[in-house]
């Protein structure tokens, strides 16, 4: 099973920017860009943050996120 993660980065990231970024879904909130995607699908999440941080972008957050069908059901 791939581990979901998610990435938020400080400004707004253009979409056509994240295209850089393949395999990775981008959010935006609240002027953060969230990148979110599966760590065995294309790049490592540690190549991903090298690449944010030699490109001069600030990380504000890594976590693990919950699969969709991880949730629990409501009542």
């Amino acid at each position: 099973m791939a581990t979901r993660y998610r990435i938020t980065v400080r400004g707004v990231m253009s979409e056509r920017f994240c295209l850089g970024f393949p395999g990775l879904r981008r959010e935006l909130a609240a002027g953060h860009t969230v990148l979110e995607g599966d760590a065995d699908d294309g790049r490592p999440v540690r190549d991903v943050l090298a690449t944010l941080d030699n490109l001069g972008l600030e990380v504000i957050g890594v976590e693990g996120a919950t699969p969709p069908h991880a949730l629990p059901e409501e009542d």
